[in-house]
C-alpha cells in the first residue's frame, strides 16, 4: 500500500478493482474514436481547417502511356483539363478554370512547371492556381480570357505571351498578382486592330497609295521642318501654297540627274545644288496637287537648315540638297486608303528616328492626306490636304 497524501491523486494500487477496470476501457474507447476521427497523417491544426481534404472537382489524375500527367480543372470539371509533360502544363477547354480555395487544393501542386500554355477557349485563370510555382518563366494568354483571379506567385515569371493586343491586355479583370507577373515582359500577338473590309477596289488603292508614296521625301521634309526643329509640336496642317508644292514635285523627282552647279559633299559643308528644269517642275506640281505654280513666286535664298531647300535665280529653279550622311531613317509601318463619296483619306503610320531602331520600333508619326480624282494628273488623283500628328 501507499502512503495518501492530501496533494496528490490515489495511485492504481489504493483503486478498487473495478474502477480500473472502467478506466482502462474509457482509456481504450477514447484511442478508438480519435483513431477514426484523425488519419495519422494529419495534425490537429490541419484537421480544424480541411487542407488536407480532396477538392469536390479537379481531384482526379490520370498518368498516360506517354509518362504525362493530367486531369480536371474546369469549373464544371471537365470543361477545362490540364496536362504536364516535361515541364510544361498545358490548360485547355472551353469556359472558365477551377478557383482554388487552398494551395494544396490544386491538383498539379509542388510538381515541376517551367511553362504554362493557356490554349483559346479557355475564359478565366482561377484563383490559387500558380502560387508557390517559383520555377515557372513564361505563360501563353489567348484572346479568349477575361478574367485573372489572384493566381500567380511565381519567383521566376519573365514573360507573358498574350494572343492579343494592348488594348484587349488592359481590359482583362486582373485581380492582385504577385510582384513578378506585374514586372515580367507582356508580348503582344498583334498592335493593330483587325482591318475592317474596304468600301474601294484593289485597282484604285494601287493608283492612290502610287501617288501618296511619290511624296515619301515631301513626308521627311515637312517632318523635319515641323517637328525635329519644333520639338514642342504635336501637330499640324501642312500648308499647301506655291513653295510647299513645288518644294513637294523637287523632292520626289529624280532631282540627282538634274545639273549640278555646285558640289560640295566632299567638304564638311556637304552639300549638292542641282539645276532643274522649269518646265519638268511644273509638270510635276500638276501630276501631285493638279495646280500650276509660277518659278517666280520661289523664295530668292535657300535655307540651309532644311534637308532639301527649293529657291530661284531669275526664274530658274535651284534644289539644295544636304548630302552629310546622318543617323535618322524614315520607314512607313501601315498605309490604308478609305473611300469618302468622291475623295479618299489615306492615312500612313511612319518611324522617324535612328535607323538602328527602324524595324522593330512602333510608328511614331500619322500623315493624312486628303486625295481627290483628277483628270489632268498622271496618276488620277491628285493631294488637296495633308495633316501630320505625333502618335
Amino acid at each position: 500500500m501507499c502512503e495518501f497524501r492530501q496533494d496528490c491523486i490515489p495511485c492504481m494500487d489504493s483503486m478498487p478493482f473495478y474502477l480500473k477496470i472502467i478506466k482502462f476501457l474509457s482509456f481504450l474507447l477514447l484511442s478508438c474514436l480519435l483513431w477514426v476521427l484523425l488519419p495519422a497523417n494529419i495534425s490537429a491544426k490541419e484537421a480544424q481547417t480541411g487542407e488536407n481534404d480532396l477538392p469536390e472537382k479537379g481531384s482526379g489524375i490520370t498518368v498516360l502511356a506517354d509518362g504525362s500527367v493530367s486531369g480536371d480543372c474546369g469549373e464544371n470539371g471537365n470543361n477545362v483539363t490540364w496536362r504536364l509533360k516535361n515541364g510544361t502544363l498545358t490548360i485547355s477547354g472551353k469556359g472558365k478554370m477551377q478557383d482554388y480555395v487552398r494551395l494544396p487544393f490544386v491538383p498539379w501542386s509542388g510538381r515541376f512547371i517551367k511553362k504554362v500554355v493557356i490554349t483559346d477557349g479557355v475564359t478565366s485563370i482561377g484563383n490559387y492556381a500558380f502560387y508557390e510555382c517559383h520555377d515557372i518563366v513564361s505563360i501563353e494568354i489567348p484572346v479568349s480570357v477575361t478574367a485573372i483571379a489572384s493566381a500567380f506567385v511565381c519567383d521566376s515569371l519573365a514573360d507573358i505571351y498574350y494572343g492579343g493586343g494592348a488594348k484587349e491586355w488592359r481590359s482583362i479583370s486582373i485581380e492582385e498578382q504577385g510582384r513578378t507577373f506585374y514586372q515580367a515582359k507582356v508580348h503582344y500577338a498583334s498592335t493593330q486592330p483587325p482591318a475592317k473590309k474596304s468600301n474601294i477596289k484593289t485597282a484604285e488603292r494601287k493608283k492612290v497609295s502610287k501617288l501618296v508614296k511619290a511624296l515619301d521625301n515631301f513626308v521627311f521634309y515637312s517632318l523635319e521642318r515641323y517637328f525635329l526643329q519644333n520639338p514642342q509640336k504635336r501637330s499640324c496642317t501642312v500648308k499647301m501654297d506655291g513653295q510647299a508644292m513645288m518644294t513637294a514635285a523637287a523632292v520626289s523627282t529624280d532631282y540627282w540627274k538634274n545639273k549640278i552647279v555646285k558640289d560640295r559633299s566632299a567638304n564638311g559643308d556637304g552639300y549638292i545644288i542641282y539645276k532643274l528644269s522649269s518646265a519638268k517642275l511644273k509638270k510635276r506640281c500638276k501630276d501631285l496637287f493638279g495646280k500650276t505654280v509660277s518659278v517666280s513666286k520661289l523664295r530668292k535664298k535657300r535655307k540651309q537648315q532644311d534637308t532639301w531647300s527649293l529657291y530661284q535665280k531669275s526664274g530658274t529653279p535651284y534644289l539644295y540638297c544636304v548630302t552629310t550622311e546622318n543617323d535618322t531613317d524614315l520607314v512607313r509601318k501601315s498605309l490604308s486608303v478609305k473611300k469618302n463619296g468622291r475623295s479618299y483619306t489615306v492615312t500612313e503610320k511612319m518611324y522617324l528616328g535612328h535607323w538602328g531602331m527602324s524595324d522593330t520600333a512602333d510608328p511614331n508619326y500619322a500623315i493624312t492626306f486628303q486625295v481627290k480624282k483628277s483628270t489632268v494628273s498622271s496618276f488620277g488623283y491628285v493631294v488637296k490636304g495633308m495633316r501630320v500628328k505625333r502618335i
